[in-house]
């Protein structure tokens, strides 16, 4: 992860759900990297410093995935041949490696401490993975 993106998560996020998390698995498995330069962004495009940080790094190390979920900033990296991978395509893949047995419930909690996540493809997400009945 970026500086940016450890402010916005563990240090501005002190007290939201998974900035304990973080913290704790930072120097175990997650570690701090900065870009050694940033990317020039078009000046409309609304990008938070940690995502501005997180698509320069990737541009330079190459990572298989950047994982991030805004929109916009989602589809600039991949305009610009990242390949982004989102919290609920996360869990999806989760489902099909079966590490959790349900995504509903999950994204439910994201949902519910404001996560966004537009109605259509919550239910779309929910249909791909056999969840759409459940209630």
């Amino acid at each position: 992860m970026t500086p940016g993106v450890k402010n916005e998560v563990v240090i501005r996020g002190r007290g939201k759900p998974g900035a304990v998390e973080v913290e704790a698995a930072m120097g175990d498995w997650i570690r701090v990297q900065a870009p050694r330069s940033l990317i020039s962004v078009p000046a409309e495009l609304d990008l938070g410093t940690g995502e501005w940080e997180a698509i320069s790094l990737a541009l330079e190390i190459a990572p298989r995935y950047l994982v991030m979920d805004d929109r916009e900033p989602v589809e600039f990296a991949r305009s610009l041949g990242i390949s982004v991978l989102t919290t609920p395509s996360l869990l999806v893949m989760a489902k099909r490696a079966g590490l959790i047995d349900t995504v509903k419930g999950r994204m439910d909690g994201l949902r519910e401490t404001g996560f966004w996540l537009q109605e259509r493809i919550y239910r779309e997400i929910l249909r791909d993975c056999g969840e759409a009945d459940i209630r």
